[in-house]
């Protein structure tokens, strides 16, 4: 495998915990962020070289962008053999692929075969675990208030928005550090360790510690089973969405309902604030045709062009460089529209539009504040119905709640329109009871995913609203 032969393998197999393991759907979760750093060898090259992954299309192909001045990079052809080698959160990921296009305008960009097979290597003892929850960090001579952004069974990392020693001395490795925080339907837990090193990026102040063997470790081990049995709930919806995706259609410009616009508010933002991710679906209007045309995004390479799926149902079009295009989508609750041109068209690996990335975009955002991603302990209490589960997305007026997953509560009975309490940590160790109606919910084997619309009390809101402030902060 590459990591065994190239110089960056070696470095990589360098740590002891490392264990190689086939994981065929390991990249179903990454490359999923353009920009991301990789390492490519062209067939007949000694020399792996740096690139980047600019999209992909699941279980066809992966667009990457190679060096300019990659020269075996450059001659590759269809068919030619690629080894591929990439790390992301402590785990390296290698593949074998064979390029099935290569193309030099309007950028450099290879497109790789799906790999049928990926190996993984872990770097770190424990593999750490995005999440957004409240803590609170206690030590010697300090208590502050933050939040956790990632966690796993042997430590984490809790970021603060002050210097937890207020002038005083600096903390140094090794020093005793704890941190509280819910977990497990709100029950308060203190995990108790040392703290390894301290960050800090302007006015936040990260620690990173690690847990004493014991109760804590016990503990965090739990609270990672909760956690990736979330993290798998997540990955199930976004692979099931992306799977049975609706077909190309084709549809004329309509008015937008007047009752979900009725606190929107429209502004022209700079085209370069707004990131299209990838998959993202998207409609597409070409010079000449008065309808609107379901498509995606397959890749981007901010600020040269966007990569999209050519609709089939405007294959008639023919695009040609230098053609008007419009764009709109609907991301986090705002609806977005620009006008760009076409740079290419090609058709295979499969038929794809390249566009310029548009200067402008026009935003009409139906929520006054964004739904911040979390992973949010939370317990659920109704007429029918008391769970316990984790809060996924939040904003000021509502949130996604991910309930009974262990299936151990029973039925659960709930009804569009029932009013229920929804207790969650607001501020530090203190939580708050805030009343809220279900607007929508799916069951899956007696799993259920809520969608609440906050009825919070007069009392509430100025906490509410502090605390959506910090997670936006902390979000970003």
């Amino acid at each position: 495998m590459y990591w065994e032969n190239s110089d960056d393998g070696d470095r990589y197999c360098g740590s002891a915990a490392a264990v190689a393991c086939p994981d065929s759907l390991g990249l179903a979760s990454l490359l999923l962020e353009p920009g991301h750093p990789m390492t490519i060898r062209c067939a007949g090259s000694e020399r792996a070289e740096r690139a980047k992954v600019l999209g992909l299309k699941r279980g066809e192909f992966i667009v990457v962008r190679p060096p300019a001045a990659s020269q075996a990079a450059r001659s590759a052809r269809p068919g030619s053999g690629v080894d591929v080698l990439l790390e992301k959160d402590g785990t390296v990921y290698a593949f074998h692929s064979e390029v099935l296009a290569a193309l030099s305008h309007p950028v450099h960009v290879l497109f790789l075969g799906y790999p049928q097979e990926v190996r993984s290597r872990a770097l770190r003892r424990h593999v750490r675990h995005k999440c957004l929850l409240p803590a609170t960090a206690v030590g010697e001579g300090f208590t502050c208030e933050g939040h956790l952004s990632d966690f796993s069974v042997g430590g984490c990392r809790i970021v603060t928005s002050s210097h937890p020693r207020n002038g005083g001395p600096p903390l140094h490795h090794g020093a005793p550090l704890e941190i509280r925080l819910p977990v497990s339907g709100l029950r308060m837990e203190t995990f108790t360790g040392e703290l390894r090193s301290v960050q800090q990026d302007g006015a936040a102040v990260a620690l990173c510690m690690s847990f004493h063997e014991g109760r804590s470790s016990e503990l965090a081990e739990r609270f990672v089973c909760e956690l990736i049995m979330v993290e798998n709930l997540r990955r199930e919806d976004s692979l099931a969405a992306a799977l049975n995706s609706p077909p190309p259609t084709s549809r004329a410009h309509a008015p937008l309902e007047s009752e979900a616009l009725r606190d929107a508010t429209a502004h022209v933002s700079d085209g370069a604030d707004v990131s299209l991710t990838v998959a993202q679906p998207l409609e597409l209007q070409f010079t000449g045709n008065h309808l609107y045309d379901a498509s995606s995004v397959v890749a981007v390479d901010v600020p040269e062009c966007i990569i999209a799926e050519m609709p089939l149902t405007a294959l008639g079009c023919c695009p040609k460089p230098g053609m008007g295009l419009r764009g709109r989508f609907e991301k986090q609750g705002s609806y977005f529209g620009f006008r760009t041109c076409v740079l290419k068209f090609i058709t295979k690996p499969r038929p794809l539009v390249f566009f310029a990335c548009p200067k402008k975009i026009e935003v009409l955002k139906r929520r006054l504040h964004p739904r911040v991603h979390c992973m949010m302990p939370a317990a659920l209490e109704g007429e029918m119905m008391r769970v316990s589960g984790y809060v996924t997305d939040i904003s000021m007026g509502g949130c996604r709640v991910l309930a009974n997953l262990d299936g151990q509560e029973g039925v659960v009975n709930v009804m569009s329109g029932d009013t229920v309490h929804l207790t969650l940590p607001l501020d530090g160790l203190r939580v708050e009871s805030l009343k809220a109606r279900i607007k929508n919910f799916t069951m899956k084997e007696n799993r259920v995913s809520l969608g609440l619309v906050f009825q919070a009390g007069k009392h509430q809101l100025p906490l509410l609203a502090s605390f959506m402030t910090r997670m936006e902060a902390a979000g970003v």
